[in-house]
């Protein structure tokens, strides 16, 4: 049954040609040979021409099957651990933040580290590689710490970030270097959109650091001092003493002051630009405050970050240190040793 199969199938395809002819010829007249012959040439044709047309169907079908290309601007934008705002990495739970700015499969980006309860920063800038089948590779010679290494970008669900061959640097104390990741889109974890949605994230943000205002010894006294002088609420972790950055004070100002509030305002303006004390209850204060984000360890930072607003205020403060004979240890951030 087989072979009539084959044989009919033959004929239908044959139709189309002239050899059907003759070999119909073959097959019908002659001897038992001929038509054997015949038989067996209809045969060979039957089975090739069914595997053409098996071998037909398959390339229809595999030029019909699309496959994909990548489209990695999709990955274009901030991603952090856990899919947390940049800044809470920053200030609260440290963790690795990637930068990335894609056109096609060429990646431009920056990598940042900020470790936990430290928050030392390591960074891998000026990242500019190809993304090849989802992953994209750099060398770097300086993490900000002085090691070397590679780093191994992958592109999935999630953003992998792995640190490879990492030659740490000797001469680098603190033992503090870039490290590897799993990342999510930033904000993904973030709450409350509504229709108070600003608000209650301002709030989020002030009970987030709740911890660290009651760890410092200062922030009774700067409560006291608020409600003292009419003011309540939750504002203070939004807003700055004094407004150092914007006008220039005189002794006469704030010579009335408690110490503690002149003590806080002269960090304040070192604060306001990243420094990281390495004083345990300044520290806890200014973490405390949402508006702050620790960037630059004290050996590391330059005043010349002030403008002239802050340089002056940061005089006035320190006479008034100097005239107030009550205030017996006024240590502060410029003061090597005190911060």
């Amino acid at each position: 049954m087989k072979v009539i199969a084959h044989y009919n199938t033959a004929m239908r395809h044959f139709e189309e040609y002239d050899i059907w002819i003759s070999l119909r010829k073959c097959f019908y007249c002659g001897g038992i040979m001929k038509r054997f012959l015949g038989f067996t040439i209809l045969l060979f044709f039957a089975i090739n021409i069914c595997s053409c047309s098996q071998n037909e169907n398959l390339r229809e079908e595999s030029t019909s099957i699309s496959i994909p290309v990548s489209d990695y601007t999709i990955y274009s934008g901030t991603w952090t651990s856990n899919g947390y705002a940049e800044n809470y990495i920053y200030t609260q739970e440290g963790g690795a933040i990637l930068s990335a700015q894609i056109e096609e499969n060429h990646l431009e980006a920056t990598y940042v580290y900020v470790q936990n309860s430290s928050y030392r920063i390591a960074s891998v800038e000026n990242i500019d590689t190809e993304i090849m089948d989802s992953v994209a590779e750099f060398d770097f010679e300086d993490d900000g710490w002085g090691n070397s290494g590679k780093v191994r970008i992958v592109f999935g669900e999630q953003v992998s970030v792995e640190i490879n061959e990492l030659e740490k640097n000797p001469d680098n104390a603190t033992g503090m270097a870039i490290s590897s990741a799993v990342l999510n889109r930033e904000n993904s974890a973030e709450i409350d959109t509504d229709e108070d949605g600003n608000e209650n994230n301002v709030e989020q943000q002030i009970m987030a650091r709740d911890s660290y205002r009651t760890a410092s010894v200062y922030w009774n006294d700067v409560v006291e001092w608020d409600e003292d002088n009419g003011r309540y609420g939750m504002d203070r972790p939004l807003e700055y003493i004094l407004s150092s950055d914007q006008r220039e004070y005189t002794i006469e100002e704030l010579r009335d002051y408690p110490e503690v509030i002149l003590y806080l305002a002269l960090n304040e303006i070192y604060a306001r630009h990243g420094y990281i004390f390495k004083n345990e209850d300044l520290q806890n204060y200014f973490m405390g405050q949402v508006w702050y984000t620790p960037l630059v360890e004290g050996e590391n930072f330059s005043d010349e970050v002030f403008n002239e607003y802050e340089k002056e205020n940061l005089k006035v403060l320190l006479n008034i240190k100097t005239i107030n004979i009550e205030m017996k240890s006024f240590s502060y951030a410029g003061n090597m040793g005190q911060y």
